[in-house]
């Protein structure tokens, strides 16, 4: 928990929330600030697929955030983008929340597998055995929430397929 929390206060980002301080009683707590907005999800929920040119703007915010954590040495691997953890700020910008997932790299760890949502977490970060996460499994996160975003469809719900984007939009 204490490596958890060193790791989360040393990052600094414009999208992620400052995290102030952690504490033990019969679970795990993490003072983090309050972002105000609501889920990418719940926005979705409301206002259905997001047009092509914000959502374009929104993956760029989120394409900037990924360089800086996977610059991070050792890299910071996401593991767990999804719009649930994605908060649309009233300025319309986007802030990522939840870093419960997120590790350091150490190649020789276990820490890379089992980790994520499914519909929205790579194959190989869920499977074991084919590597476990890494940089490019936030890259298909993103590219699952982008799908999310520009088709209203949500990839972790049944029947867990990704249809092309024009099925839903010509």
């Amino acid at each position: 928990l204490k490596q958890e929390m060193e790791m989360l206060k040393s990052l600094k980002h414009p999208m992620l929330p400052a995290v102030y301080d952690f504490f033990l009683e019969t679970k795990r707590y993490l003072v983090m600030e309050y972002i105000r907005g609501e889920s990418l999800h719940n926005y979705i929920e409301r206002e259905g697929a997001i047009p092509e040119k914000q959502a374009c703007e929104w993956a760029l915010q989120l394409l900037n955030l990924f360089s800086y954590l996977h610059g991070q040495k050792p890299p910071v691997i996401y593991r767990d983008l999804k719009p649930d953890n994605i908060i649309v700020c009233p300025d319309g910008n986007l802030r990522v929340v939840d870093f419960g997932t997120a590790y350091h790299v150490r190649y020789d760890s276990r820490a890379a597998y089992l980790a994520g949502t499914a519909g929205y977490a790579a194959p190989e970060q869920i499977a074991g055995g084919l590597g476990g996460a890494d940089e490019r499994s936030d890259i298909y996160g993103l590219g699952a929430t982008l799908y999310h975003m520009l088709t209203g469809n949500n990839p972790s719900k049944p029947p867990y397929l990704m249809q092309p984007i024009r099925f839903f939009n010509g």
